[in-house]
């Protein structure tokens, strides 16, 4: 007989609901968690234990399995919603995610430039992401401490520091926010790094400038602070500390982390309020920490956000590889102190003919795929010849777009998802060894009058070697991403990323 685990999601509602958590048993299944207090809010998400079409109720063997599972949740998800609130148009849905994904663009440019500045000076770099509740795009549930204290924080491949706002933190040194704050002192396991730790010299070495109180003493029991700053001018500042994560394994038990080194923040600015899960490069990202156990390797696969049943399986170990079939593989590439994960994109094609686009056009650095961007951004000159080919071989009329910055749109009046899926061909990033393929529902919005590409144009390319491509969540839905840590690549194929949750 199949069991069913049950998946704790906790809900995000504009701005956080108020959530009391008693601890866990490290070999107590997922559905051990209880909630008290009036004001508490949480769903009870069902979920079949399954990982990419594999069941993995029955018997298994050890490892056969082996790895930890969270569920993304989509800033759209109905469990996001406000009581009363209305719901967006499309329309509306699609105006805020074009202009979020170009700011997170822009700033990336900016990242650049500064980066480049700050090599010849000796600085490090900010982080590029935006942080603006907004823009956030997946959140997922940590749970830190003993006993457990669970928060549902922004989950972002772009960010290399998992932080928290933590107590005490007045009103005018953190953002506001409706769960309670991390509270230290009810913390058994709880403890701050000092400066002498590894895990605080890691992050200082690949972080200069980043814990100011390493570099202004000479004594090295002095607390590890931090300052991690975003160029849009928000920063949180705390102290580097460790403390027990609670994590769901596959088989739906929960397995406990000890010495977890997260960020502590007392002092923020930044408008998403709890705090990150930082799932990129770097010594002390979420990744990074879990490597040495779970095989440095993590996989999601995002669902449709109109599916509103359904979330997106995050899996951290080998059964990221569960389904390996039809995986593709591209090599990593190493840019310098960067949180993201590059590879090299080297042309596109169109039911299989390959355009006439430049290599020079694609930026020198690499392009990166990236869970925070909505839309993917393409140089000028890219976009251009894509969309060139495509209102010559389509036979729907090219007409104005409804978005200004969607350039390529055409007429789809009275004709239904399903029938354009049959006339659309083929869009294919050509990455190094691998073919991305964007089918219909990846690479189009249609609203019922009108199908546009939904792909940004990035600007054009400098003769430096910018701009980069950013491939966005949209074009992600229904992939199976792989980020190959242990291996220096990363591997997609086409999933019902639904059914994989679902069952």
């Amino acid at each position: 007989m199949r069991i069913t685990v049950v998946f704790l999601l906790l809900t995000l509602i504009v701005c956080i609901s108020e959530i009391t958590c008693v601890s866990q048993n490290s070999d107590a299944p997922a559905n051990s968690h209880l909630f008290k207090g009036p004001q508490a809010t949480a769903r009870l998400m069902l979920a079949s234990p399954r990982v990419d079409g594999y069941d993995v109720s029955g018997p298994q063997e050890e490892d056969a399995f082996d790895g930890i599972v969270a569920q993304l949740v989509h800033k759209d998800h109905y469990t996001r919603a406000a009581p009363g609130r209305r719901l967006m148009t499309v329309k509306e849905r699609v105006e805020r995610d074009i202009y979020s994904s170009k700011k997170r663009g822009a700033l990336l440019e900016s990242r650049r430039w500064r980066s480049l500045a700050d090599r010849s000076a000796g600085r490090s770099f900010k982080s590029i992401v935006s942080l603006s509740s907004d823009q956030a795009a997946y959140m997922m549930t940590i749970s830190l401490g003993t006993p457990a204290q669970d928060f549902v924080a922004i989950a972002d491949t772009g960010s290399a520091l998992t932080w928290l706002q933590c107590a005490p933190c007045s009103a005018n040194n953190c953002v506001p926010q409706n769960s309670s704050l991390f509270e230290p002192r009810q913390s058994s396991s709880f403890a701050e790094l000092s400066c002498s730790d590894v895990a605080c010299e890691k992050f200082s070495a690949q972080n200069p400038r980043r814990t100011p109180s390493c570099k202004m003493t000479s004594t090295p029991a002095s607390t590890c602070n931090y300052f991690y700053g975003y160029l849009d001018g928000t920063n949180t500042t705390g102290n580097l500390s460790t403390d027990v994560i609670h994590l769901q394994k596959v088989n739906g038990k929960v397995t406990d982390i000890p010495s977890f080194v997260f960020g502590c923040s007392h002092t923020s600015t930044v408008a998403v309020g709890v705090g990150l899960v930082g799932l990129g490069q770097g010594g002390v990202s979420f990744p990074s920490q879990l490597g040495s156990k779970f095989g440095d390797i993590f996989s999601y696969c995002l669902v449709n956000v109109d599916e509103a049943e359904a979330t997106s399986p995050l899996i951290f170990g080998k059964a990221a590889l569960s389904n390996s079939t039809g995986l593709q593989f591209t090599p990593i590439l190493s840019v310098g102190e960067s949180p993201y994960f590059y590879v090299d994109l080297q042309g596109i094609s169109v039911g299989g003919q390959q355009l006439d686009i430049p290599s020079s056009v694609f930026s020198t650095e690499g392009s990166y795929f990236d869970s925070g961007t909505t839309f993917t951004l393409l140089p000028s000159q890219a976009l251009d010849a894509l969309g060139s080919y495509l209102s010559a071989n389509l036979s729907f009329q090219s007409v104005k777009s409804p978005y200004a910055d969607l350039k390529y749109c055409w007429q789809a009046q009275g004709i239904f998802d399903a029938e354009l899926l049959g006339k659309i061909p083929t869009i294919t990033f050509k990455f190094n060894n691998a073919n991305y393929d964007l089918s219909f529902e990846n690479a189009f919005i249609s609203d019922g009058s009108t199908a546009c590409l939904s792909i940004i144009d990035g600007g054009p390319t400098r003769a430096d070697g910018g701009i980069r491509t950013i491939i966005g969540n949209f074009q992600q839905r229904n992939k199976h991403i792989v980020y190959d840590r242990a291996n220096q690549r990363l591997g997609f194929v086409t999933r019902d990323c639904g059914a994989a949750v679902s069952g």
